[in-house]
């Protein structure tokens, strides 16, 4: 396999991984959505290595008509999976909210001594 098909199979794979990034966040699979982000970082990189190893051998991956499709895909991808992290972002920082706000109610049941943890019932 040449060093440019290597790099186009990569992007390939990267592709997918952003793909599956996006459809996680858009099923609202936090965590894997994050996993799913981990490994895109990880074959983007390897795409990084795939292309300088391309360019070393004189193929230049930018001018592949195929990897510049890949690529404007990717492009549109990435600014939905922005957009739904920008989301998620903003879920969570409701969420800490919810829960200060049920902290602050569940303290206010607590005595007043620093050594007594057990709840007070109020009328």
């Amino acid at each position: 396999m040449s060093a440019l098909a290597n790099a186009q199979h990569v992007l390939a794979i990267y592709a997918e991984r952003v793909e599956s990034a996006l459809a996680a966040f858009r099923t609202g699979e936090i965590d894997l959505a994050f996993a799913a982000l981990q490994r895109m970082n990880e074959a983007f990189h390897n795409y990084k290595a795939q292309e300088t190893l391309a360019l070393q051998s004189g193929f230049d991956p930018l001018a592949n008509e195929a990897m510049s499709t890949l690529w404007q895909q990717i492009s549109a991808d990435h600014q939905d999976l922005i957009v739904e992290i920008e989301q998620a972002k903003a879920q969570s920082a409701e969420l800490l909210t919810r829960i200060a706000a049920a902290r602050r109610k569940v303290a206010s049941f607590h005595s007043g001594y620093q050594g007594h943890h057990k709840f007070e019932k109020s009328a």
